[in-house]
């Protein structure tokens, strides 16, 4: 079993303009790192967490977070692709009222079949599926704060806990136990 606490990066330049972000590299704006700093003081006074070790997804914004919480908390980082977000293909870089007029949709998040270039949910879960193996294997009975994405915890919930959490705010966190099989 491994405890792992997931933390959503903070605010991006494209969050503010409600610009759909997936696999493109974006810079966290000043709220952004003062979003993670203060997570990372909440871990910190949290005696019932003791995290060993940062896991993060390659994108920059989810790097430059851990890079904020590897200064805090002082603890070794390790870049893993699995913990990337979602690739929502044409419509990374559109504003959310630019998919609702343009596209007909509400939520992207809950498209499944890889339309518009889209990752397939069941590619996301496949790769979040290795990612958590590999981490179970690699680093058993350890607390690991994992860098990542709003889709990515998300889906975690959902197909770990079966819970709807939606997606969280920037440089919100959430905790959760993935059992060995």
């Amino acid at each position: 079993m491994i405890k792992v606490i997931l933390m959503r990066h903070g605010e991006t330049e494209w969050s503010v303009l409600n610009r759909i972000q997936g696999i493109q590299q974006v810079s966290l704006t000043h709220k952004g790192k003062k979003q993670i700093e203060k997570a990372c003081f909440d871990l910190l006074s949290n005696k019932n967490i003791q995290v060993t070790k940062i896991i993060t997804s390659p994108l920059h914004r989810a790097k430059e977070s851990a890079g904020i919480c590897q200064r805090i908390l002082n603890l070794p980082l390790v870049e893993l692709d699995y913990f990337r977000e979602r690739s929502f293909g044409e419509l990374e870089g559109k504003t959310l009222q630019e998919i609702r007029l343009q596209y007909k949709m509400s939520d992207i998040e809950e498209l499944e079949d890889g339309l518009f270039g889209i990752e397939s949910v069941q590619s996301l879960i496949d790769r979040i599926d290795i990612g958590l193996k590999e981490l179970k294997a690699t680093y058993s009975n350890e607390n690991l704060l994992i860098i990542t994405h709003g889709s990515v915890i998300k889906w975690i919930f959902e197909k770990y806990q079966a819970k709807k959490i939606g997606i969280i705010p920037n440089g919100g966190y959430r905790c959760i136990k993935i059992e060995n099989e």
